[in-house]
Formats: C-alpha cells, sequence, structure tokens
C-alpha cells in the first residue's frame, strides 16, 4: 500500500508478484482459499492506504491515479527490440558512480558494444543515451543504486542454481515474478533519466531475494558473522550519499560535475536550506529580496501568477508570512496549475493587490505588478 502510494509504478511491477506468490500458495501449499483470502486481505490493505489519495485525485483531476493529459509513460509499442532497448538503458543508470570522469567512460564504451540498441525512441521518448547520459550522483533524483544491483543480479542467477530447500523453494516462486516484474517494467513503461527513483519498487521486493541468496552461500557455522559483515559493508556504502547529498550535504564538498551551491545542511538556516535544491544561493537571495519589496508594500492579499506548474510558492509563502503574518497568498490567472481550480472554492472574493508574475522556471526571477483599480 505504500509502495503504491510512493511510486505508481508499482501498478506494473506488483501484479506479477503477487501473482507468483498466489501460485505458490495454491500448487507448492496446496491452500488455495487461504491463500486467495490472504491476497484478497492485502489488496484491501493496500486500497486502504490509498483511499485519500484517490479520492483527493478524483475531485481534483478527474482520475483516480494521475491528471489527464499527462504525457504517456507506455511505450508506444511492445516487442524484444524495444524490452532489450529498455533493459539496457535502466541498467546502465545504476551502473555510475558520483564520478563523471568515470560515467563518460562508461558510457562510450556501452555505446561501441551496444551500438544503436538503447537508443530506440518508441521506448525512449526520443532521448538519446548520450543526451541523458548516466547519472550516478550524490542526489536523490540522479542517484545510481550499482551495489544492489549486482547483488540482486547475483540473486538471481544463484537461487536459480542453489540447492532446493523449503524456503528456497518458495524463494523461486517470488524469483519468478521478480523477473516477470523487471520484464514488465522494462517492456511497458518508456524509459526515462529518472527511472532509478521509478524502480524502487523492484529493489524493495528484491530484498528476500538478496537475504535468501546470502543466506543460502554462506557456511552454516559462519552465515550469522557473514550475515553481519554483508550488512555491514551495505551499509557503510550508503553513508557517502547521506553526507555528501548535494541538495543537504553534512560537509562543505565540491563536485567535478555542474551542481547547486548547497550549505552545509546544519550550517543553513531552515528558509535558506530549502533552496539547496531549488538552485542554491543565487535563488535564496533574489526570493529574500522579492519578499523584502512586497513587505514594503504592505499589501493585504498577493496573487501568484507562474506559467509553469512547479514555482516558488512555497518558499514565498514562508518568506512573506515572516515579514507580513496576516498577509493572504492566492493564486491569480493560473490554469496549468490543476490545485488553483479548487481555490476559488473558498478565495473567490479575494482580489490581489500585489501580483507576483513568475518569468523563469526553477529560478526566483520575478516581476511585482499593481492590479488595474487598486488606486495605487
Amino acid at each position: 500500500g505504500f509502495a503504491l502510494l510512493a511510486k505508481p509504478t508499482m501498478y506494473v511491477i506488483g501484479p506479477p508478484v503477487a501473482l507468483a506468490l498466489g501460485l505458490y500458495g495454491a500448487l507448492a501449499c496446496r491452500q488455495p482459499k487461504r491463500t486467495a483470502l490472504a491476497l484478497a486481505a492485502v489488496l484491501a490493505m493496500a486500497v486502504a492506504v490509498n483511499l485519500g489519495h484517490y479520492a483527493r485525485n478524483q475531485d481534483l483531476f478527474g482520475h483516480p491515479v494521475s491528471p489527464s493529459g499527462e504525457h504517456s509513460h507506455i511505450n508506444q509499442r511492445f516487442g524484444v527490440d524495444v524490452l532489450a532497448a529498455n533493459l539496457a538503458r535502466n541498467s546502465l543508470l545504476h551502473w555510475g558512480l558520483p564520478w563523471a570522469k568515470f560515467n563518460d567512460a562508461l558510457l562510450e564504451a556501452a555505446a561501441d558494444v551496444l551500438g544503436g540498441i538503447p537508443d530506440l525512441p518508441e521506448a525512449t521518448s526520443g532521448q538519446p543515451l548520450a543526451k541523458a547520459g548516466i547519472q550516478g550522483r550524490f542526489n536523490e533524483v540522479h542517484a545510481s543504486n550499482l551495489l544492489h544491483y549486482w547483488l540482486l543480479a547475483a540473486a538471481a542467477a544463484g537461487l536459480a542454481c542453489v540447492r532446493a530447500s523449503a524456503g528456497v523453494a518458495l524463494t523461486r516462486y517470488l524469483l519468478a515474478g521478480w523477473l516477470l516484474a523487471v520484464v514488465a517494467f522494462s517492456g511497458a513503461l518508456v524509459w526515462e533519466r529518472w527511472n532509478t527513483r521509478y524502480d524502487l519498487g523492484l529493489f524493495m521486493l528484491g530484498c528476500p531475494l538478496a537475504a535468501t541468496f546470502l543466506a543460502a552461500a554462506f557456511r552454516p557455522g559462519h552465515k550469522e558473522r557473514h550475515l553481519r559483515v554483508a550488512a555491514g559493508l551495505f551499509l557503510a556504502a550508503c553513508l557517502p550519499w547521506l553526507v555528501l547529498k548535494e541538495s543537504a550535504p553534512v560537509v562543505k564538498v565540491r563536485f567535478d560535475y555542474d551542481t547547486l551551491d548547497a550549505e552545509p545542511l546544519f550550517a543553513a538556516a531552515r528558509s535558506r536550506a530549502y533552496f539547496n535544491h531549488l538552485g542554491g544561493t543565487s535563488s535564496h537571495l533574489a526570493c529574500v529580496a522579492l519578499a523584502d519589496a512586497i513587505a514594503k508594500l504592505q499589501p493585504k492579499v498577493v496573487g501568484l501568477h507562474y506559467p509553469h506548474k512547479w514555482g516558488f510558492d512555497y518558499p514565498l509563502y514562508v518568506l512573506l508570512k515572516e515579514r507580513l503574518p496576516g498577509v493572504l497568498l492566492t493564486y491569480h490567472g493560473v490554469r496549468r496549475n490543476p490545485s488553483a481550480a479548487l481555490e476559488g472554492k473558498t478565495l473567490s472574493s479575494a482580489s490581489p493587490d500585489v501580483i507576483v508574475k513568475g518569468e523563469r522556471r526553477y529560478r526566483c526571477s520575478a516581476a511585482l505588478e499593481r492590479p488595474m483599480g487598486t488606486g495605487a
């Protein structure tokens, strides 16, 4: 339920795994009725967790899952070549590391080996591999998952060969469902550079596979110690992403690729830290200057007009509330932001004294405008 709430790609990833567990209960355990009831209970709980989200989306977008009119995330056609292209590209996303020279060399080697396979337009939204590059950065949007990728690859190969036991028998059903989910993810969903986040469900559902593989690979007398060492190594490998995260680094560090000017997490004020992932110091200073300029005008209602769906309304709201505690913010003339359609139910009588017009996406560049008829 929480995986569905976090990533809608679980609607593609989840069913093959549920099918595999259902087959295990019905065929291996010979308890089809109990298995059906258990899966029905799981489904009911998963839906219950998402009911509020579904209701809000239905009211706002007219669809319980996604806004209408959004670009399709489904491949334009299906086939072996489409599957091969996306399997290659999704894998390459997790082979990168936070070093530009390594990623450039890997990209060049992939182009030599794979040729034009990864650049199939019907499976990649027309983005060539070289343009999107290989991610692998200290950033939640572009982070790779190299160690877990190869652990799951080893687990998939190892569990197919290891001697069968009660635990391995169940895991082989899960493995079959998980491999089918991998195929469904790459075969059905168009490749995007953000897929390192979208395939989060694959890594979550692969954890039992990795655990069973490691438990079966070590000798019984040393199993517990080896498992602790393996877990410690993987936890230690996470630390660089926690300490050196681009938008909230614990220590000041320079990267060998173009990134944001982010202040260390414990050295930045709350309002300043918010801008670490929105443009760094320049955007923070510009938005503070904008808030100061608005505060001098002493408006009661401020209208926000952004030509894009994503803007600086949240940080601007915080900065203005610090300067003008009683100010009311309202969207003004915004058509592409679907949330703006709901404000008419409560703010229909509020006319802005000042309008903030956003001019550029991802930067706090704006112009102040006095509406007609305000007497000023």
